[in-house]
């Protein structure tokens, strides 16, 4: 009996084993089937109206759009003068606190061709569910030819299990805590196959003031809304949610125009009816009092509207302390006089920077001359869970290809 017995093989739900998958030929890059089932997912997510109340869905299926899958060939195709080719099996380890993430990197790597094993959750929800019965409803209409393509499995904690899937596979991806990425990582993997690891990640936001001083009502209310749907969407929990706020070039002066964007930003909690659970309000009172155990009078904790927004303002920047953070609406905020002091402050824990009143290729030119650690993504703010081909520092699409050199 084999280790594998053990998998429940969810998709396809029927008509292949998990055997099958791993022996199977390599797909075309980018081919015509692979793109005509993308689009067909992306097409079926659309129209689920049981899907249209989970934004994040609805933004997964437009970013798998025909028009989308078009660009990332393009950039498949331009962005290295060598030959590609699919690296062969490629094995997930999905996360359990972002849904839907670890489609884009099974997509991605499918579009490259590979032969892919995602692991999931053992626990269920509606949104796993209705992903899960979409995707086998294609295998089993027009896409069964796809059926040994790929394999979304479920089995209870067994490092048996992982190492056999591991010693199969030419590329392992893990999504996960620290924790999860050392425990699998002690895991033996094929000596000739490499792994991407996406471990915990703080992400910040970088506001110019004297811009925002310059915002109309309607615009402060938009920028209130980006500024919700990147942090709470995921209840702050997804790696590029910002916890910590720079407030550029503020003085005595403007500093009320920092309060009406916190003002506007608890509208915009109320508004969207953002729940907070019991457990997390005990949490922030947990993370509040253990940062002000580590760094005795270091913040100064603002008054807000109720405990969804909790802003701990602290007295110099170099005090944030990343480890309490629980997410769920609680904000570190600082200060700064110039842009470059945020190069210090950046460790390689650090992935994405969300900003405000700024040109993005000008913020990123002065930023990265001072060679700063982590940051590997500067997006306006609003953009911050937009998923690209280029993520943590990885170009995604090559990671996922072999690239074969000819002189």
């Amino acid at each position: 009996m084999s280790v594998l017995d053990q998998v429940q093989l969810v998709v396809p739900a029927n008509g292949s084993t998990i055997e099958q998958v791993l022996t199977a030929k390599p797909l075309q890059p980018f081919g015509n089937e692979t793109l005509a089932f993308l689009d067909a997912f992306s097409k079926r997510l659309a129209l689920n109206k049981q899907l249209r109340k989970y934004a994040e869905l609805v933004a997964l299926a437009f970013w798998f759009r025909k028009d989308n899958l078009q660009k990332l060939k393009t950039i498949y195709e331009s962005e290295s003068a060598v030959y590609k080719t699919p690296i062969g099996i490629v094995f997930h380890i999905a996360p359990s606190n972002v849904d839907s993430i670890f489609i884009y990197s099974w997509f991605l790597s499918m579009l490259a061709g590979n032969i892919n094993v995602v692991r999931i959750s053992s626990t269920a929800n509606e949104q796993m569910d209705l992903l899960l019965q979409e995707l086998n409803a294609l295998i089993d209409s027009e896409f069964s030819q796809l059926a040994t393509a790929f394999a979304v499995v479920r089995y209870p904690h067994n490092d048996e299990i992982t190492e056999a899937l591991s010693m199969a596979c030419n590329l392992r991806v893990i999504w996960g805590g620290d924790g999860t990425v050392r425990r699998i990582r002690s895991i033996a993997l094929a000596p000739n196959a490499a792994e991407i690891a996406f471990s915990n990640k703080f992400s910040m936001a970088l506001v110019n003031v004297p811009s925002l001083a310059l915002c109309t009502e309607a615009e402060l209310e938009n920028l209130a809304t980006k500024f919700y749907n990147d942090a709470y969407w995921f209840n702050q929990m997804a790696c590029s949610s910002p916890r910590m706020v720079f407030f550029h070039q503020a003085t005595e002066a403007n500093k009320a125009v920092i309060q009406r964007f916190w003002t506007a930003l608890e509208a915009i909690i109320a508004k969207k009816g953002y729940q907070l659970a019991p457990s997390q309000a005990v949490d922030k009172l947990t993370a509040m009092y253990q940062t002000a155990l580590k760094s005795p009078q270091s913040f100064v904790q603002q008054e807000t509207d109720d405990n969804r927004l909790v802003r701990l303002q602290l007295k110099d920047a170099g005090l944030l302390n990343r480890t309490f953070h629980c997410g769920g609406g609680l904000f570190y905020e600082a200060y700064i006089d110039n842009v470059s002091h945020l190069a210090d402050l950046f460790t390689n824990a650090d992935q994405s920077l969300c900003y405000f009143g700024y040109q993005g290729k000008d913020l990123a030119k002065e930023l990265l001359s001072y060679q700063p650690k982590g940051i590997c993504r500067i997006v306006p703010i609003g953009q911050a869970l937009q998923f690209t081909p280029h993520w943590d520092g990885y170009a995604l699409l090559n990671s996922f290809s072999r690239l074969v050199e000819v002189l």
